[in-house]
């Protein structure tokens, strides 16, 4: 039960990420910027977050928390980059 709840945090923390990222991508001068690269950087910052708990008492990197992080990005980018094109078209 413990390992589900942990991997619906790091899915919820990282679709924050990644709708952050989307959003800031928005705003001009990013205008440019494909949600591909967004993902990239979500994902380096998950694998960094994951290798750096390998040093870290107590904590453990695991492959599926990195897919849950790149699972959470991904929607939180797809979501918000929605969001933000249906507004444009409402205005």
């Amino acid at each position: 039960m413990f390992a589900s709840a942990d991997k619906l945090v790091h899915l919820a923390m990282y679709g924050v990420l990644g709708a952050l990222l989307a959003r800031a991508a928005a705003a001009p001068p990013n205008r440019a910027w494909p949600a591909t690269r967004l993902l990239a950087i979500a994902l380096a910052f998950g694998a960094a977050d994951e290798l750096h708990q390998q040093f870290v008492p107590g904590r453990s990197a695991e492959l599926l928390d990195w897919g849950a992080d790149a699972t959470g990005a991904a929607l939180g980018i797809f979501l918000t980059t929605l969001a933000l094109r249906r507004r444009e078209l409402e205005t």
